[in-house]
């Protein structure tokens, strides 16, 4: 790894969008870099589906989210042609690839942009009238989808014989009150690996706290699956407030532990 590049700001947006500290994030790319170096040495890492490339960096987390922060914070760059490139490969790759390249008239590949689609968008709103779990799947149901999507990402999630992705009223419950909407399917799965001792109304409740605390509102509010995966409900509560001098005003009223 370069000398600085653990100071720079995309270096430390992966951390924090992953829930890695330093040294967890600098092995997630010396990962990539080992990976792309044995198996894709021109840097064609989308060569492998997103299971593939986690499998090659040892991350036991979910594989679509791991490759979505990467590619969000500039270390992969998504390719119309390789589905996926190493950002900057040709300054990442140790010199006996690059002369092993020359030597066979190859150059490293450089990534093609990727065209978006506009798509039809469908009304967010609950269909049902009041509260409960009911209301809850109901809103959960109906998310909007994004405006424009990647011609890799235009197929719908397929769930038994009725082409459409179904989620348990629990889970939609909680979906309600995480505040960022991203990733529902991995986030389904991850709230199905809950273990029997969770209890789900508290959780329910520290999910709340979290929704309303400066972490929960800001940018760098973790995926949904990454909250339950890591078992954030289980963190000091006031570190999900401002450290610039306005935390005081957002203290959560209580805390609540699992």
């Amino acid at each position: 790894m370069k000398a600085g590049t653990t100071q720079k700001l995309k270096f430390r947006k992966l951390a924090r969008r992953l829930c890695l500290n330093g040294w967890g994030a600098m092995g997630i790319l010396e990962s990539l870099w080992h990976a792309t170096a044995s198996n894709a040495p021109s840097g064609d890492i989308g060569r492998y589906s997103n299971e593939d490339i986690a499998a090659l960096i040892d991350w036991d987390g979910d594989a679509d989210e791991l490759i979505d922060a990467l590619a969000e914070t500039g270390w992969l760059d998504r390719c119309s042609n390789h589905r996926l490139v190493v950002h900057d490969w040709g300054d990442h790759a140790p010199n006996y690839l690059k002369a092993n390249l020359a030597r066979h008239n190859k150059q490293f590949v450089v990534a093609c942009p990727v065209r978006q689609f506009p798509v039809a968008v469908e009304p967010t709103g609950s269909r049902l009238q009041g509260g409960g779990e009911e209301a809850a799947q109901a809103d959960c149901e109906a998310t909007t989808k994004p405006s424009l999507v990647k011609p890799s990402q235009a197929k719908p999630i397929k769930h038994g014989h009725s082409g459409r992705m179904t989620y348990s009223a629990k889970f939609c419950r909680w979906w309600t009150a995480y505040p960022r909407k991203i990733a529902k399917g991995a986030a389904a799965k991850a709230f199905a690996k809950l273990p029997a001792d969770v209890d789900l109304d508290t959780l329910q409740e520290i999910t709340a706290l979290f929704s309303a605390s400066f972490k929960g509102r800001g940018p760098y509010c973790p995926h949904p699956a990454t909250w339950l995966n890591n078992r954030c409900w289980e963190d000091d509560q006031t570190e999900w407030q401002d450290r610039n001098g306005s935390g005081s005003q957002h203290q959560p009223e209580q805390v609540i532990t699992l």
